[in-house]
């Protein structure tokens, strides 16, 4: 009893639970192909009133039958080992694991499985296919998801399968859903522009080919929205994230002086206080995308020169040896406060020594033991990855 008590809860428990119950299922599935076997041979005396049944294993007698599929929500490899091995143990396929976000440093341990390799069903960026995981992201909203991935590097086919035929043959419905071809539900969204373009809405949906919006409203789309967006080349990002195992240095390369280049526009503070973006000229492209002629040169957190003011302008081809960043188009603004999420109060939502304590409120009993209203900054985790997250995105 005090080594059950020990494992209550624990991977070993778990395995040792999922192995039971598919045993029990295996044993109910046994003696119904024996009973199948005597009726088949004709042997009606020996064969018991009824077919065996027990309605507590019934789904898992489907499974081992290869007629349900296996859907598992599991996020470590570590589980994942102990899930293959009991795949081969039973002789069941598993068709995907959801929220398996270090997918891509064990693509080995996938190809243990038996059956064939499980389908990896992600978020696009909301973790260290895509996936709703409705209500906490909307499922209307799941080719935001496709889009966000193609933006960050799955290729345009991928991203487009991820959400239409990837799903439908893992859920097993592919010979009918997941594809424009005769023969398949005429189940068909007609966009106002390229799917993964930011902004693309539906113009006409068809059901069994018959449309649902009676009177569509068309917005007529610019034609560069009716091409795949054009993205960054993440290969050295892409390499990095696999060298350090999905936990790169957050940190960064602190320097103290930087001249910042190709910056498409700036806020400038006005006397008023508000601020105003100015923007810088165009110029010719290079390799295809469009170059601006701003500049921003920063020295010790103060900004020394800027091509956006006349009375700072720049002259920094004086200055070879300062480090510059190709700022590619991107705007350089104040500092921003946001509110609403964790940044850094909050490590692992659910591993309450992460946390920073229960907040209490003026209606709450234990709010007279307190000082004050609690503030966020008192509960800041400095060098938490999540904090470090949230510096580095501004």
């Amino acid at each position: 009893m005090g080594l059950k008590s020990e494992l209550a809860g624990t991977r070993m428990d778990t395995m040792w639970a999922l192995r039971q119950a598919y045993n029990e299922a295996q044993k109910v599935m046994k003696a119904q192909d024996e009973y199948c076997a005597k009726a088949e041979a004709g042997l009606w005396e020996s064969l018991a009133a009824e077919v065996p049944k027990d309605i507590k294993w019934e789904g898992l007698v489907d499974v081992l039958r290869g007629k349900a599929k296996v859907n598992i929500h599991s996020y470590s490899p570590s589980d994942w080992d102990g899930l293959a091995r009991l795949t081969h143990e039973f002789k069941f396929h598993i068709a995907a694991i959801h929220h398996a976000h270090s997918a891509y440093l064990v693509p080995q341990l996938l190809e243990k499985f038996y059956g064939g390799k499980p389908a990896v069903t992600l978020f696009a960026t909301n973790a260290r296919q895509a996936e709703s995981d409705h209500p906490l992201l909307d499922s209307r909203y799941l080719l935001w998801e496709a889009q966000q991935a193609h933006r960050y590097g799955l290729p345009l086919n991928k991203a487009l399968q991820a959400v239409t035929t990837t799903p439908a043959d893992v859920a097993g419905f592919g010979h009918r859903l997941g594809y424009v071809q005769p023969g398949y539900d005429a189940d068909i969204v007609v966009w106002d522009s390229h799917p993964l373009s930011l902004g693309a809405t539906p113009q006409q949906v068809y059901i069994d080919g018959i449309p649902q919006i009676e009177q569509p409203k068309k917005v007529l789309k610019p034609e560069a929205l009716q091409h795949p967006p054009r993205n960054p080349d993440w290969d050295k990002e892409a390499r990095e994230v696999v060298k350090y195992r999905g936990l790169l240095p957050l940190k960064g390369n602190k320097v103290d002086e930087v001249i910042l280049y190709n910056v498409k526009s700036a806020w400038e503070r006005q006397p008023s206080g508000r601020f105003v973006e100015v923007q810088a000229k165009a110029q010719p492209p290079m390799n295809g995308r469009v170059q601006y002629d701003g500049i921003m040169h920063f020295a010790d957190g103060d900004l020394v020169c800027s091509s956006f003011r006349p009375d700072l302008l720049c002259h920094w081809d004086s200055l070879p040896d300062v480090p510059r960043i190709d700022l590619e188009g991107g705007t350089v603004g104040p500092g921003l406060t946001s509110f609403g999420g964790y940044l850094g109060v909050v490590e692992i939502e659910q591993e309450p020594s992460t946390n920073d304590g229960d907040s209490y409120g003026p209606f709450d009993n234990e709010f007279a033991a307190t000082a004050d209203l609690s503030r966020a900054v008192d509960g800041l985790s400095f060098e938490g990855r999540d904090m470090l997250l949230a510096y580095r995105a501004g």
